[in-house]
């Protein structure tokens, strides 16, 4: 367990159309799997309109639980921060990226880059999501053991330090990070 790590987080499997929650349980475990709709098109979220699901980090910023157009929405969604600051530098556009429900069944890539939900699923979800839960976003989610895990935490960990050190000495290595 990381003390320091979000206690929950969701992913999203764009390839295999599931939302996946985990939680910090020593070790990081897979709590439940929800069957989703990600955007119309394939690939990343470029621009305004594109159809796409973004891919990256990013966090649920609050819940919505009224005046929803029930056909597209359902009765309930969460909004989430698209575009983040990585977006917003590499020139991304766009807006209104949520998780939510539908007033009718899922199907597989039909939504405008959103994350659709069947409503008793999403209404099964909203008692874990709060402002500030991380969703991880991409084309393809991979699980791995606690030994895999391990080395992946510690590799990570070594890059951040390795950042943070180039950061604070003003080292250009920092650029290389990106």
């Amino acid at each position: 367990t990381n003390p320091s790590g979000p206690s929950l987080v969701l992913a999203i499997d764009k390839a295999d159309q599931q939302l996946i929650v985990l939680q910090q349980q020593s070790p990081l475990s897979l709590t439940k799997e929800y069957t989703c709709s990600t955007g119309e098109v394939e690939g990343d979220k470029e621009e305004e309109g594109d159809l796409r699901t973004p891919e990256g980090v990013y966090f649920i910023e609050r819940r919505l639980d009224g005046g929803l157009d029930w056909d597209l929405y359902g009765d309930l969604a969460h909004t989430l921060n698209y575009p983040n600051p990585v977006d917003k530098l590499r020139g991304k556009t766009g807006y209104g990226i949520w998780i939510h429900g539908r007033g009718h069944d899922i199907t597989p890539m039909e939504t405008r880059g959103c994350i659709a939900l069947n409503n008793p699923d999403i209404h099964d979800l909203d008692a874990m999501m709060a402002s500030g839960i991380p969703v991880v976003i991409a084309h393809e989610v991979a699980w791995s053991d606690e030994v895999e895990q391990a080395e992946t935490i510690e590799q990570l960990s070594q890059a951040v330090d390795g950042w943070a050190n180039a950061w604070s000495s003003r080292s250009d290595t920092f650029f290389s990070f990106y």
